[in-house]
């Protein structure tokens, strides 16, 4: 790696910015960075952005001069890469480099939408590894939104005038990488029905967070039993469904007693407690304090 980081490194100093961007795009908002003279970054980012595919977007290359991880954020495509084949959808991510033959096209159909992160460094091999993102890495993960938020601030980073845009995007980068592996998902078509099923169930509850339904009324519209939208949150969410439920309505009632005035018994009526103490004492239990503490200017942190 180190050799190749080097060659990387001259690579990257001498060929013309142009020939990384593809033209096969019908829109684009990209940025390149100078490669750092020092080693003060042991990885940074050299270039990025986001890309709309023309519906015949295809790129062949038998390698690229340095790691480059791409984020599918729409449309569909296929990727060739290390003698496999993986169909792209939204939420893919991959990575590839030095000596990695790759292929990528785009559905005609539903042209791809994606990003591409350019790394390099004196220690973007044992990073890469470190985070089980070393080039031939094919992965999905749940929540692309998430992602595609983090790679917005890099961009941003990237096109800023800011004199430390080169170390904030590195460290965008370093968060970058984490959540990646805190959102990845196992693949299989079982399992990518499942996460279709719990993205549906979760933005169901988001919708009628406020209705007084019962769980079981909440599973039932969903089209499923109590049980087994336990287990679709235990599996992809972070949270079991009652606590998501709790979650919304706690911090929508954060949110009216630091914008509004209304009245702490006609928040509490919203979220379904009749009685004022009920919702003082859950909102103690969630945030630490009670709602009137919050009122007066104090912050919440949730426990």
């Amino acid at each position: 790696w180190r050799q190749r980081n080097d060659m990387s490194r001259a690579l990257l100093l001498t060929t013309p910015i142009p020939q990384y961007f593809s033209a096969q795009v019908t829109w684009a908002r990209r940025f390149h960075l100078p490669v750092p003279e020092t080693n003060s970054l042991p990885v940074h980012v050299v270039g990025g952005g986001r890309e709309h595919c023309r519906p015949d977007y295809n790129i062949q290359r038998a390698t690229f001069p340095c790691p480059i991880l791409e984020f599918v954020v729409g449309g569909a495509g296929t990727l060739h890469l290390a003698a496999k084949t993986y169909a792209l959808v939204p939420g893919s991510w991959f990575t590839y480099g030095p000596g990695t033959r790759h292929r990528i096209c785009s559905d005609p159909d539903h042209p791809l939408v994606k990003y591409f992160i350019m790394i390099a460094g004196p220690r973007v091999g044992p990073w890469l590894r470190a985070h089980h993102a070393r080039p031939g890495t094919v992965a999905r993960v749940a929540q692309p939104d998430r992602i595609s938020a983090i790679i917005d601030d890099l961009i941003a980073f990237g096109l800023g005038d800011r004199s430390n845009r080169v170390a904030c995007c590195a460290r965008t980068l370093d968060y970058l990488i984490l959540k990646l592996a805190d959102l990845v998902l196992p693949g299989g078509p079982a399992h990518a029905r499942a996460f279709q099923t719990y993205q549906r169930c979760r933005q169901y509850m988001e919708a009628h967070a406020f209705e007084r339904k019962s769980l079981e009324a909440m599973a039932m519209a969903c089209g499923v039993d109590k049980a087994y939208l336990c287990r679709l949150f235990q599996r992809f969410g972070r949270k079991q469904p009652q606590q998501y439920l709790q979650h919304i309505r706690m911090n929508h009632a954060l949110t009216q007693l630091q914008t509004t005035d209304r009245l702490i018994k006609e928040i509490g009526w919203e979220l379904g407690f009749s009685d004022p103490a009920n919702f003082t004492r859950a909102f103690r239990r969630w945030f630490g304090v009670p709602p009137q503490t919050v009122r007066d200017g104090h912050p919440a942190v949730p426990a």
